[in-house]
Parts: C-alpha cells; structure tokens; sequence
C-alpha cells in the first residue's frame, strides 16, 4: 500500500471513524475507501482537498509529502509583552505629566490671580499719589489764603 494511502487511513484511525462514517464525511463512496484502504486505487486531489477541508487541523505537508507531524502546528502568537510594558510605561509617564501640568496651570492661575491683584493695588496707589498730591496743593493754597488775610 502506498504511503499516502496510508496517511489517509491514519487520519481516520485516529478519529476513531468508521470507514462507512469517513466516507459519508469526505462525500466519496464507500467502495473507494475500501479501493484507498486496499491500495487499489490513490487518493485523487479532490479526495485531498475534502480531507483539508473536513479538518483544517491537518497538516497539508504531512498527507501530501509525509513530511512533519499530522497537525498542523499551532501557529505562535507574537510576545507582546515587552510592547506592552512600554506602553504602561509612556502610559504612566503620561499621567504624571498630565498631573504636574494640571499643577502648574494651577499655580499659574493664582500668579495670574495675583498679579492682577498687584495691577489693581499699583492703581490705587497712583490715585492715591495724585489726590494726595492735590490735597498737598490744596492744603499749601489754604495756607497762603490764611497767611495772606492774617498780614
């Protein structure tokens, strides 16, 4: 019997199917299992093609060229966990600086606040200069009106 006739085979053996279950399966008849099973006949590529299709956990090398495990291995999921670190990490840094930023513009507020506070005092003082000022000059013309009617 032919190796891939034996591949064939082995892949219902290890379903623990019958051969009248394999057959009604891959849609072929049961006489040309038993031609397979027999070395009669070859599995044809349509016969393959159902196999693959029917269990996609095959491995293509193996049943075709008998050349690797009969499953297909599984594929790999990439290692995601030093990306994912660092983006914890920028993550992290991220918040802290959105936390002193909020904290600056905080403090920025209350210099703002302040300063404003120092525009309006600096305000008062320049009017408080100017009518002190003038009342200087109103007091000196009040005493020259009083030294002038007391000669």
């Amino acid at each position: 019997m032919d190796e891939l006739n034996k591949r064939v085979l082995s892949v219902m053996e290890s379903r623990y199917l019958s051969k009248s279950t394999f057959a009604n399966m891959l849609e072929i008849s049961l006489p040309l299992l038993t031609h397979i099973s027999s070395g009669r006949n070859k599995p044809g590529l349509e016969l393959i093609q159902k196999l693959l299709t029917k269990f996609p956990d095959l491995n293509p090398d193996w049943l075709l060229l008998g050349k690797g495990q009969p499953q297909r291995a599984e594929a790999q999921k990439p290692d995601f966990s030093a990306i994912t670190a660092e983006l914890e990490t920028i993550r992290t840094l991220l918040n802290l600086i959105e936390e002193r930023t909020e904290q600056v513009l905080s403090y920025h507020k209350i210099v703002h606040r302040e300063i404003s506070y120092l525009n309006d005092l600096d305000q008062l003082l320049y009017e408080n200069q100017s009518l002190t000022l003038s009342l200087k000059e109103r007091l000196s013309d009040i005493r020259f009106q009083i030294e002038s009617k007391l000669k």
